[in-house]
């Protein structure tokens, strides 16, 4: 059985803590076969406020004209933004066993090599354990380039007979930069890591640029 979350982050992440949050049934109690089928994953989507976003006309003659309520003009197309992905997949395979597989992007390096984070797991009893194995996927990186004008009214004018006019102005923007993308898988271990009463796990990324939050909450104790 695999679940999935989103948690939505629309701000640039330095020096923030981010999380997300998801509640899931518990795991040891989960129908499945094996305990290797019992996954749950959890996504932060960080916003890459550099890249555009919004409504966009195609260039005609050179020149991106702004938008009229005219019948006759062609509705407007949507430019996406473009999402800095963080994923943790949990997988519970037994209750003394935890492993998490660990997504990382970022337009700097060091917040996509997950030997740059510390990686601890916390359980509602504020038990911290630390992993026992680290493995470090190959990290791979992206160029991205954009180039994009914008319409801006920047002033109005107002006539000697009262007639205002909105003056508008394009300005043009370029946008390079080169995304990262690594993480890894981390497993821990312990007797009785996880067990029938447990409520919570939350696994934690700390970095001197921010920390990674996240947080399974299990359905009710189980008496397993």
């Amino acid at each position: 059985m695999r679940c999935a979350a989103v948690a939505f982050v629309l701000f640039a992440a330095c020096a923030q803590s981010i999380g997300a949050t998801a509640r899931v049934p518990h795991p040891l109690g989960a129908p499945s076969t094996t305990a290797t089928d019992v996954n749950y994953e959890l996504d932060i989507e960080i916003r890459d406020i550099k890249h555009p976003e919004g409504l966009a006309r195609e260039e005609v003659g050179g020149v991106l004209h702004p938008f009229s309520n005219a019948h006759a003009q062609v509705l407007p197309a949507y430019i996406p933004a473009r999402i800095f992905h963080q994923a943790a997949l949990l997988d519970v395979r037994s209750p003394d066993e935890v492993r998490v597989d660990l997504l990382l992007t970022s337009e700097w390096r060091e917040l996509a090599r997950l030997d740059e984070y510390t990686v601890e797991l916390l359980d509602d009893r504020g038990e911290l354990v630390t992993p026992q194995d680290v493995v470090q996927a190959a990290e791979r990186h992206k160029d991205y380039e954009a180039q994009y004008q914008a319409w801006k009214n920047v002033q109005n004018v107002k006539l000697p007979d009262g007639d205002v006019y909105a003056m508008w102005a394009p300005e043009h923007y370029y946008v390079s930069e080169r995304v990262w993308r690594g993480g890894g898988e981390v497993v821990f271990r312990r007797s009785g890591l996880v067990g029938g009463s447990t409520r919570s796990i939350t696994i934690l990324l700390h970095n001197r640029a921010r920390t990674l939050r996240f947080t399974w909450l299990f359905d009710r104790p189980h008496s397993l």
